[in-house]
């Protein structure tokens, strides 16, 4: 294996894993939304989805243009852009990708996002700065995926249901996989592992399973407190979890809790009422340590612990 074999196969390797975590970040992103109002999270998921998405193309334009006899300075100089929509038009010259209507108006969006509007609230002379790429993003869900999104009412506004997570998906999902695919073969034809993507990785679920929302994820973990709540299992660490009093949270914030498990993010509503529980606790320090071990996968439970 040359230089160049190595690094398309070892160096682009990790920048499609790293490309694979930007659009996965991106779509959690999304999925963490609950209302668009908020330019933070618009910005958190057009941010990740815009990196993610450009260094995929650039991965796919080295394999198909890259050879012994390219200018290497030169090739570099020449995708250092930020431009999505140019380095598609690139990747079509030699190859197809079919991208419908909205897939384009959404590429362009995200170009406009990274080269324009990313930058406007450093401007103090830009008008409504701080709301340019949030009412981007909804006018696209608006007008591209036909979705009625209210962000100006104080009482109707619209909440990011599964149809619209659904949706949006479904639209990076089909930007993804055709660019992805395109990697895959050009790597297969220069008999290269390029595309392979690690075991339990955030881009392992973007290339390989090509799931684009996290409802799966959110039925998981409802599943799995079910499972915690409803087992009889007598074995150790079963025994450990029921030996373990509760603490006396509210029972009326149940819902807030489960959402809370399926949007991380959300546990800080809850982390001052689990702290002043803990505070009445007397064994304080002989529980925490036992909580450590309980996800802790080097941690062995026996059927007598």
């Amino acid at each position: 294996m040359n230089s160049t074999q190595y690094w398309k196969n070892f160096s682009l390797g990790t920048e499609i894993d790293i490309s694979g975590a930007f659009i996965y970040n991106g779509l959690k992103a999304f999925d963490d939304i609950q209302f668009f109002i908020y330019e933070a999270e618009i910005f958190e998921v057009l941010y990740n989805l815009s990196i993610g998405i450009e260094r995929l193309c650039k991965v796919a334009i080295v394999l198909i243009e890259y050879n012994s006899s390219t200018d290497s300075k030169r090739f570099t100089e020449s995708i250092k852009t930020h431009k999505i929509e140019n380095l598609i038009k690139r990747i079509s010259k030699n190859k197809i990708i079919n991208l419908n209507a909205n897939d384009k108006a959404f590429i362009n969006l995200l170009s406009h996002f990274y080269n324009s509007l990313r930058y406007d609230r450093y401007s103090e002379n830009e008008q409504n700065y701080y709301t340019k790429e949030k009412e981007a993003f909804v006018n696209y869900l608006n007008s591209e995926l036909k979705f009625s999104i209210d962000i100006n009412s104080d009482f109707n506004l619209t909440e990011n249901d599964r149809v619209i997570k659904s949706s949006f998906g479904k639209i990076v999902g089909n930007i993804v996989t055709q660019l992805y695919e395109i990697v895959r073969n050009e790597a297969m034809r220069l008999h290269l592992y390029t595309y392979e993507i690690r075991e339990f990785s955030k881009a392992r679920k973007i290339f390989y399973s090509e799931k684009f929302d996290f409802l799966e994820e959110a039925n998981a973990i409802k599943e799995l407190i079910v499972f915690f709540i409803n087992n009889k299992n007598s074995n150790g660490l079963f025994k450990i979890i029921r030996n373990i009093t509760p603490l006396d949270l509210d029972p009326a914030l149940a819902n807030d809790y489960i959402q809370a498990l399926i949007h991380p993010h959300m546990l800080q509503e809850h982390l001052d009422e689990i702290e002043a529980n803990l505070e009445n606790i007397p064994d304080k320090l002989d529980r925490i340590e036992v909580m450590e071990l309980l996800g802790d996968l080097r941690s062995q439970f026996d059927d007598s612990d």
